[in-house]
């Protein structure tokens, strides 16, 4: 979604329950993105698009955008020649954070508010939220997870550079998409109204605010990008 605002892109959502995802995939002839650890049988996952201009359907986030970048080169592409990997790597790199130090306790919250009774259902056959190693978490081992986070995104930040809107610059990317989407995850566990979220969004001078609202207004509409092209 981040990739296709940021590409001035039109598209329709349509929302799946978990039990949905491996059934729509296979509808309309989405590709498995990995296998399940525990038997090895193939692993559906969102987002997966069908375009309707071409009939063309991609699953997996890196696969997605390539495709966008190669099918409307008139966009903005997120990808620079030559930048692939580099992309792929700073992307995923914030995921490598949140799982070290906020996954533990992000999972003390979930399933939240936001899961339907048959999501949270199906979330809890795999992802049973307390484990007895966060049962065990104490206040101070939260404290300390969270200040953690907070210290490995400062490197992040500092790796960006400041004054720079994006991880390129003033240039989007990719990789903003990486960050952007693992910051609402943050913001789908602890949202709008959360100390913790207020928090986030004030470290490091308030470069994940900034960040998320150059996101949105793209989104609304009230900002516009210039295609950068190779």
């Amino acid at each position: 979604r981040c990739a296709l605002t940021f590409k001035g892109l039109e598209y329709q959502i349509q929302w799946l329950e978990y039990p949905d995802i491996e059934t729509t995939a296979k509808q309309i002839g989405a590709p498995p993105t990995s296998t399940w650890a525990s038997d090895g049988s193939p692993r559906y996952t969102i987002p997966f698009i069908h375009d309707s201009k071409t009939a063309k359907v991609f699953s997996d986030s890196l696969k997605i955008v390539e495709y966008l970048d190669e099918t409307y080169p008139k966009t903005v592409r997120l990808i620079p020649n030559g930048t692939k990997a580099l992309q792929s790597v700073f992307a995923d790199s914030f995921w490598t954070v949140y799982a070290n130090d906020i996954n533990p306790i992000a999972g003390m919250h979930l399933p939240n508010r936001w899961f339907t009774p048959r999501n949270a259902e199906y979330y809890l056959k795999w992802a049973p939220p307390k484990s007895a190693g966060q049962l065990a978490m104490k206040e101070k081992d939260v404290k300390e997870a969270w200040e953690k986070f907070k210290n490995r995104l400062g490197e992040l930040d500092k790796t960006i550079g400041e004054g720079n809107n994006f991880v390129m610059g003033n240039r989007v990317s990719f990789a903003d998409c990486g960050l952007i989407a693992w910051l609402m995850l943050l913001r789908f566990v602890w949202d709008d109204e959360t100390e913790e979220w207020k928090s986030v969004m004030e470290w490091h001078g308030g470069r994940w605010k900034r960040l998320i609202a150059a996101y949105e207004d793209l989104r609304d509409g009230k900002q516009s990008l210039s295609p950068s092209l190779d």
